[in-house]
């Protein structure tokens, strides 16, 4: 063998771990590379169409429109890429590069929950490694930004974001980043009943940190009211926006949407019943806002139970069930809530590959998850059938969640059995 061939398998087998990892980011930029011309529903029928009103009102001068239904900080970065001249790469490519720094956040909390459990820092970075690289090839992260064109890991990455800083207890810069995400998507406030129940439990941080959230909302929309002012438009207008925004997305009219969830079993009921060899209809009747707001209702419930069980037990939350509780807190709003869409579990998945990664438990239930999330993209991405029908899914998920359940309440025992004496 030649010296210089030995220098280069000593190389290999020395990086050997590097290597490896650059060779599947590689793989995961060719797989999106290769995705990225696929038109979507939602960009052909909202995202190209708000890009091109962003163009045809001119750009900044857009934003003192209320053009799409997302809110602020979107437009506003949907404005300034409405100056690039391709509006599918110019929506896409943001989505995945975030699928890139979202995988950088789970990596960090991947190792910083190993961490604080008293692992090695080898076997840190090794659940980091695994963290990272299983949230890029997960089928869902991969479809939603490169094919879908949408931006839900965006709001994820802040998520992941505020998860880490939490565990650092840089509790300022964790509600910062929770109001970043709660500013890409109102679904960020499914964190917020694990935060409280950690408020109450570790005194350890302020309840005026939850303002943040609010606060952040209205910073994102500051261009848009500086484009008004210079406008000579409604500023008052501008300054509410941000709230009217999710203030109709949380009135939408609707039991079940296209989330697996408990929602799916009566959105059936209240739409139609047969009635004297007719068919009559509730969609304009009052029944909707009845289930709708009964499934609210009972969706706090669950987590007040939970909330007060936590509390009177006076569980002292340690670097696995934090982790958990935050899981628990995001996954009990997407079963019990109405109106969930079909990509807001990927908050979920993403920290259950986290808690996967860094604790080598739950691996199945991380599994079936990521193969549920999957078969819901199908029909709304490639215009298929359903695997299985939506009813069939939302028992399947539910049990999910009861399996869900059931491991939380064991490591709680775990973290809570007193240390065995030697």
């Amino acid at each position: 063998m030649l010296s210089i061939e030995k220098k280069l398998l000593g190389f290999v087998q020395k990086h050997i771990a590097v290597l490896g990892i650059a060779c599947l980011l590689l793989v995961s930029a060719v797989i999106r590379y290769f995705l990225l011309p696929y038109h979507s529903i939602d960009y052909v029928a909202s995202l190209e169409v708000w890009y091109e009103n962003f163009r045809s009102f001119g750009g900044w001068r857009a934003l003192a429109r209320d053009v799409g239904n997302y809110n602020m900080l979107y437009r506003t970065l949907m404005a300034a890429l409405s100056y690039l001249p391709n509006p599918l790469l110019a929506i896409k490519l943001p989505s995945v590069l975030f699928d890139y720094i979202g995988a950088g956040a789970a990596a960090l909390l991947a190792h910083e929950v190993c961490l604080q459990a008293g692992r090695t820092r080898p076997a840190a970075r090794r659940a980091a490694a695994a963290a990272g690289i299983a949230v890029l090839f997960l089928p869902s992260v991969v479809m939603n930004g490169a094919m879908w064109a949408q931006c839900d890991m965006m709001y994820v990455t802040f998520l992941l974001l505020c998860t880490l800083f939490f565990y650092k207890e840089k509790y300022v810069l964790s509600f910062i980043w929770l109001g970043v995400a709660f500013s890409l998507k109102l679904q960020a406030v499914f964190l917020c009943p694990a935060l409280l129940i950690l408020y109450v439990v570790r005194k350890k941080f302020s309840a005026l940190n939850f303002l943040w959230m609010p606060a952040m909302l209205e910073a994102f929309a500051i261009p848009s009211v500086v484009v008004t002012l210079i406008l000579h438009g409604n500023v008052s207008e501008a300054l509410r926006r941000p709230f009217d925004i999710y203030l109709r997305q949380g009135a939408e009219a609707h039991i079940a949407s296209s989330y697996p969830n408990a929602a799916t079993w009566f959105s059936g009921a209240a739409s139609t019943f047969e009635w004297n060899n007719g068919t009559y209809r509730f969609i304009e009747c009052n029944i909707i806002p009845f289930f709708r707001t009964g499934m609210m209702l009972f969706c706090f419930g669950v987590l007040g139970i939970a909330a007060v069980w936590l509390i009177s037990r006076r569980v002292q939350f340690g670097a696995h069930t934090t982790l958990l509780l935050f899981i628990f807190s995001f996954y009990t709003c997407l079963i019990f809530l109405p109106g969930m869409h079909e990509r807001y579990g990927m908050a979920v998945l993403v920290l259950l590959v986290v808690h996967t990664a860094a604790t080598g438990r739950l691996a199945p239930l991380t599994a079936c998850m990521a193969a549920t999330d999957t078969m819901i993209y199908i029909p709304f991405l490639l215009q298929g059938a359903m695997p299985v029908s939506m009813s069939t899914l939302s028992v399947f998920n539910i049990a999910l969640y009861g399996a869900f359940c059931f491991a939380f309440l064991r490591e709680l025992r775990v973290e809570s059995a007193p240390p065995v004496q030697i």
